[in-house]
């Protein structure tokens, strides 16, 4: 399953944000403003733009999202997934998924579990060149398909080590 790629006009950080192709499956849910209003005040310090969360994609059994363009070597990259449960009548344990990241499962995720309608999770893969992000419904567990309000994938850069003052000729 492939998506597109949307930029958030109003996203200070200019990250680019998922949206699905017109011939998936997955589909849009829309959450309510009000909601998103709360989760801000609850949260304080919301990073995230109001325009990712009041949109995700679901899908009633799985999500995947294939980036197969990253740099070449075997690098770090961190992952930062970001969740909403749009329904006021679902309650914990209803939506329940498990992540995978390069078919490797990494975390099972019960949204509301926390007590909070707002998850973010944060992740870290070591790759090359490609990774594959999937989320699957936890069939015994949930009758909720997994959801997805955004996520991004940032890679680690190593620090190099700054030149000395002994290192240099000065004239």
């Amino acid at each position: 399953m492939k998506t597109c790629q949307f930029r958030y006009p109003y996203d200070q950080y200019d990250r680019i944000w998922p949206r699905p192709a017109s011939n998936l499956e997955s589909q849009v849910t829309r959450t309510q403003p009000s909601i998103i209003k709360e989760i801000i005040a609850e949260r304080h310090s919301l990073l995230r733009p109001a325009f990712v969360l009041q949109t995700a994609l679901t899908h009633p059994e799985r999500l995947s999202f294939l980036h197969e363009d990253l740099d070449t070597g075997y690098y770090t990259y961190t992952l930062f997934l970001y969740f909403l449960e749009p329904s006021d009548s679902a309650q914990a344990g209803q939506r329940v998924f498990y992540i995978y990241i390069n078919n490797k499962k990494r975390l099972k995720v019960d949204i509301l579990a926390s007590g909070s309608r707002y998850m973010d999770v944060v992740l870290k893969v070591r790759a090359n060149k490609v990774v594959n992000l999937t989320m699957i419904k936890a069939s015994n567990l949930s009758h909720l398909g997994p959801i997805c309000n955004g996520y991004e994938i940032l890679k680690t850069i190593p620090r190099v080590k700054e030149t000395a003052t002994e290192e240099c000729n000065f004239i």
